[in-house]
């Protein structure tokens, strides 16, 4: 857009101007000009547009996504006006936005030290995206694997419409060659971006997995996270429902105040909208609103982004290398080494605030707990959708898989096994109708939504657990100083049910622990649910409040076993973190285990304890008085 001469100044990054001085030389026709007004009249207050007020300016972007930020006003005693952001929206489709994808890819491979791939095996079946001159794509398998393969990967929502898919009755067919017309949107949009980035092949998880064959599935589905890992640039429909929808934007998707301000019109007539929006800053909750660093472990916050919500996606996102999303309104990179965006409000400047990839990598580095990172994943995994509950251990497999955190246990770490045990889950969910996984797993409670831990504070720190001093020796309590008190690990039974070793585990899953047990009774009132003896009560968080239907309240097939204690050193205080079990009875359709327990709740919590409390949690430790270690199996 040119500028006449007494805006043309305009272009520095930074800017002042008086809105008389541009309103002069809009009305001589200067475009620039019209636009500079169009958003100081926007954004300042109604009837407080005066010809002595000024602005300043702030010019970013880049791609198709060009930004003018409007930072202050003055005289300010005179005008009370938030800070907001002028951008234009030309389309994601434009050669701009497709030639900074190239950029952005090209740069990350070629000079990210962290984004550096290892030689891999191609997908067993990929789609060669042909020319634009053919028009024709087709489905490939039997690649050379001595060579790799440079592919790009689609990651999209399936959503209510289901799109084109291969079956073993129509493999052949798609290997003959499918027209681009018949392709849905989102297919043709991954296609052109590929064909743009110069690279002949593309996998798609609905084309490229035979749909109806369950044991291709089981192969395919347990290689999905490295494919997404070892492609060139993954392509993320992001804000798209359904593959209807397509990558490419030709106007903001409006989730948030976006109003436009302005026509700019074109020297070949085309239309191009002007829009203001409050500018948010980095330091209060709706940073880059439509696409944030903060956002990264709330899934409520990333409900606008379709792709964002959906469990499988999340392993997608965290393990592959680049990706490019088409967000409602801007491209957004995400790679291993940094956050860009096309409007530049996320960038290499707040490299303070980590993306979900960049937190991963440090995560595996050593350089934050590992095991308490990977509860925050799992946190956040908890929140998202899925359509098949019994994926529910499939869709994080290849996150455990390069998680390495020793033995994987249906979504649980061996080597931090008795604080894994301590989740909480809410609401309370159901027990899945069919096998998904052992009572000690979270997996095998469906509808929940949020995964806890006895061991989180408000603040979200997790305290650390001590399962071999369990008490500790009490002036009233003289006793306790000669007992060894602590709970052992005896021996895990939990292997994979068909070939994934980090996906479905076989039925008759178990772990034997040493551990002090006691018995007690339940009681339930209301929507609460209590575990008694010796005449107290407390409430613990039960997994699913089904268990207690038929509840008989008398009958002695109800226990706790105390895993470890949480201390706190400042005045010696400790708090018992237990597991409430019942009697097995058999779950997800698999008869009860004689002599074994089922698990049915956690009792624990370290924060915001009254006087009163503590003084419960002293009566509780009297209630393991007597208490001796027993082998509990737990199934």
């Amino acid at each position: 857009m040119s500028r006449c001469k007494a805006c043309f100044e305009f272009q520095k990054p930074d800017f002042d101007v008086a809105l008389s001085y541009a309103q002069h030389f809009a009305r001589s026709g200067c475009e620039y000009c019209k636009i500079i007004v169009a958003v100081m009249q926007r954004a300042l207050p109604e009837n407080n547009v005066g010809t002595e007020t000024w602005g300043h300016f702030t010019l970013a972007g880049q791609g198709s996504a060009k930004t003018m930020e409007m930072r202050d006003f003055w005289p300010k005693e005179e005008i009370d006006c938030p800070k907001k952001t002028v951008f234009e929206i030309f389309t994601t489709r434009s050669s701009e936005s497709l030639s900074l994808i190239s950029k952005w890819t090209e740069e990350c491979f070629s000079s990210h030290e962290n984004c550096i791939q290892a030689p891999h095996v191609p997908p067993s079946r990929l789609i060669d995206v042909g020319t634009t001159e053919t028009d024709v794509v087709k489905l490939c398998f039997g690649l050379d694997s001595s060579n790799p393969l440079r592919y790009c990967a689609l990651s999209h929502c399936w959503g209510l419409m289901q799109p084109l898919t291969t079956t073993t009755e129509t493999l052949t067919k798609r290997s003959t060659g499918i027209r681009f017309t018949e392709l849905p949107r989102t297919f043709q949009d991954a296609i052109t971006i590929a064909r743009k980035l110069s690279v002949q092949y593309l996998w798609i998880d609905s084309l490229c997995i035979l749909q109806n064959d369950k044991e291709d599935w089981e192969k395919e589905s347990s290689r999905m996270a490295s494919i997404y890992e070892s492609a060139y640039l993954v392509i993320a429909a992001t804000h798209a429902s359904d593959s209807s929808v397509g990558c490419f934007l030709d106007q903001p998707v409006s989730h948030t105040a976006a109003t436009p301000c302005h026509e700019h019109i074109t020297p070949s007539n085309n239309s191009v909208p002007i829009y203001v929006r409050f500018k948010s800053t980095l330091y209060d909750d709706n940073t880059h609103d439509h696409y944030s660093h903060f956002s990264m472990f709330d899934a409520k916050r990333q409900a606008h982004l379709p792709l964002n919500s959906r469990a499988w996606v999340l392993q997608e996102r965290i393990l592959a290398t680049r990706t490019v999303h088409f967000t409602g309104r801007e491209l957004v990179w995400e790679c291993r080494s940094m956050t860009l965006c096309e409007c530049m409000d996320l960038g290499p400047q707040f490299t303070q605030w980590l993306g979900i990839k960049q937190s991963w990598i440090q995560a595996l580095q050593g350089s934050m707990d590992r095991y308490d990172f990977w509860r925050r994943i799992m946190e956040l995994y908890m929140q998202l959708s899925i359509t098949k509950q019994s994926d529910r251990l499939p869709a994080a497999s290849g996150l455990a898989k390069q998680f390495q955190g020793g033995r994987y246990l249906a979504g649980l770490w061996e080597e931090n096994l008795f604080a894994d045990l301590l989740w909480t889950v809410y609401p309370d969910g159901t027990r899945a109708s069919k096998w998904q996984a052992p009572s000690w797993s979270w997996a095998g409670v469906v509808g929940a939504t949020y995964l806890g831990s006895t061991l989180s504070s408000l603040s979200g720190k997790y305290f650390t657990l001590d399962n071999t001093n369990l008490r500790p020796p009490r002036v009233s309590a003289q006793e306790y100083q000669n007992i060894s008190f602590k709970t052992t690990c005896i021996a895990i039974n939990c292997s994979p049910a068909g070939e994934d070793p980090t996906g479905q585990v076989a039925k008759y899953s178990s772990l034997e622990i040493s551990a002090p047990l006691i018995s007690v009774s339940i009681k339930k009132e209301s929507d609460m649910v209590m575990v008694c003896k010796d005449g107290k009560e407390m409430g613990f968080e039960h997994d699913c409040f089904g268990d207690f239907a038929t509840l008989e309240e008398d009958k002695p097939d109800f226990f706790c076993v105390w895993i470890g204690t949480t201390w706190l050193r400042d005045d010696r205080k400790f708090y018992p973190q237990l597991l409430i079990l019942r009697t097995s009875q058999g779950i997800g359709g698999v008869s009860a285990t004689p002599g074994a327990y089922e698990r049915i709740g956690a009792l624990g919590g370290v924060f915001n304890r009254s006087h009163d409390e503590w003084n419960d949690y002293l009566t509780f430790d009297d209630w393991f008085k007597d208490s001796k270690i027993t082998t509990v199996k737990i199934v």
